[in-house]
């Protein structure tokens, strides 16, 4: 088996949780790896942070928790694990992550921010690339 260096976002989801592009090809820049269930990510956290020194980036809960389920994993992540911990709940989300001095801190994230923050950690891909974008908005320009 070849050695994979990407780094790792761990991925639950819901049956109800909304299609998603996600950039889960062998050449993707991050290595998505889709967890079963919530109840799986405390464990796969520990073991892979803890016993093999994994490097996990983040963990993305897409409907797949409630808010207590979420601050109950919150407060028994690993100490060593310095990644984002993500709650999508429909169009909004919560972000947990490392701040200054090593705390966590809690930031709300409404429809549009969820987009831009999956978009921005490249794990989706983008609604619209960059360079379609530019010239679309281009052309608009031209046109007035």
């Amino acid at each position: 088996m070849e050695h994979d260096s990407r780094r790792i976002t761990l991925i639950t989801r819901s049956r109800s949780a909304p299609q998603r592009p996600w950039l889960a090809a062998p050449d993707a820049p991050r290595r998505l790896i889709f967890v079963g269930s919530f109840g799986v990510i405390p464990y796969a956290l520990a073991r892979g942070v803890e016993d093999l020194g994994k490097d996990i980036e983040a963990v993305i809960i897409d409907n797949a928790a409630n808010a207590a389920e979420y601050l109950h994993l919150l407060s028994r992540l690993p100490a060593s694990y310095a990644g984002d911990v993500v709650l999508i709940q429909d169009d909004s989300a919560f972000v947990s992550a490392t701040g200054r001095g090593g705390d966590r801190v809690l930031y709300a994230l409404g429809p549009d921010d969820v987009e831009f923050y999956l978009e921005a950690k490249m794990l989706i891909a983008p609604a619209m690339p960059i360079a379609s974008a530019m010239l679309t908005s281009s052309a608009q320009t031209v046109a007035a």
